[in-house]
């Protein structure tokens, strides 16, 4: 959006309305509120701000607050462009090595939920965490598997996905210039199956936009009923929409991993052979975390036989050395859009 702060519109009315005046408003603004998607009054919100923006037409709803509600102010400036440091010489060299696995239809995506807010429009990982820590009474600082193992041992797994639920409907909904990127990577070099641990719709949405009809793959089920000649989304942690499906606590990461997690195993052996056999660029993967170390040590064995790159990898550089050492990975330091832009060209 150029004029008006997307964010800070949504957070205003948010706060400001209840949900009769958020009636009202869609009233006044000639739209009918029952005909909005969404639920809850901050659904509805989400929907209606994206409503306007799809049709241009958020300036209608900032001169109506001006007007109705002058105290409110919201932001109506351009968001700042932040400065984007060029491709360093070791990212051009990676942006070639894979440009020549995408040439040969050799290279396995793998996108990660631990990238930062400001990339997706959606909490990271730990802002989860430390949210539902205050939400369920606990200490927080822990990760998100931590927190919801300590929430379900109390015998309260129903609320921590509700919370995860209504965490990610309330945040952005509308695809970032991050998925944009990664569309346009599958669609320009015909990639036929990307990997994903985000549980938002996000990158499906950029998809739909794009008007590419793609294979959403959750469980093991799903394999068996593929589109032939559409690119597959393996979304290995579920999907906030089924919560039966999401992998959040420690339990069901380890159990992931083993490959005992029921509806799961065949969607593992699938990320183990694109990882062994194509090169491979993880996007947005915490390899900090234990479990993904056990997930990538079951599956590569040793070292990537293939190259293997990572960004927004969260590792110090004495562990992404040591990475780099012991299992064939280069962490790369660049931004992370223009480095996916780079791959376009």
């Amino acid at each position: 959006m150029s004029e008006i702060n997307l964010r800070q519109m949504r957070e205003t009315l948010n706060q400001k309305l209840n949900s009769e005046e958020l009636r009202t408003l869609c009233f006044d603004l000639g739209i009918d509120y029952d005909n909005l998607g969404g639920e809850g009054k901050g659904g509805k919100i989400r929907e209606l701000v994206y409503y306007l923006n799809r049709r241009s037409q958020l300036a209608q709803l900032a001169n109506y607050l001006a007007d109705s509600r002058p105290d409110w102010a919201i932001d109506t400036t351009p968001p700042r462009i932040p400065h984007i440091r060029p491709v360093s010489a070791g990212g051009v060299l990676a942006q070639e090595q894979l440009r020549r696995a995408l040439r040969r239809g050799q290279l396995t995506l793998f996108v990660g939920a631990d990238l930062p807010c400001t990339l997706t429009g959606q909490p990271d990982r730990q802002t989860l965490a430390d949210g539902l820590a205050r939400y369920a009474g606990i200490p927080s600082g822990g990760t998100l598997p931590e927190v919801a193992t300590l929430v379900m041992e109390n015998g309260r797994r129903y609320e921590f996905t509700m919370y995860l639920r209504e965490a990610i409907a309330a945040a952005e909904q509308q695809p970032q210039p991050l998925h944009r990127a990664l569309v346009g990577l599958v669609q320009e070099h015909r990639l036929e199956m990307v990997f994903t641990t985000a549980t938002d719709g996000l990158l499906e949405s950029a998809f739909l936009d794009e008007e590419v009809i793609i294979n959403k793959v959750i469980n093991d089920n799903d394999l068996g009923v593929l589109l032939p000649d559409a690119p597959t989304l393996v979304k290995l942690y579920g999907d906030w929409q089924q919560p039966a499906s999401l992998v959040v606590t420690s339990i069901d990461e380890n159990q992931f991993v083993a490959g005992n997690l029921p509806g799961k195993s065949d969607l593992l052996d699938e990320l183990h052979r694109a990882l062994r056999r194509n090169a491979v660029l993880f996007v947005g993967v915490d390899l900090a975390q234990t479990a993904v170390t056990a997930l990538f040590d079951n599956t590569i064995g040793s070292k990537f036989q293939q190259p293997a790159f990572a960004l927004c990898s969260h590792l110090t550089p004495t562990a992404a050395a040591s990475w780099h050492s012991n299992r064939g990975l280069t962490v790369l330091d660049e931004e992370v859009v223009p480095f996916l832009q780079g791959l376009l060209e």
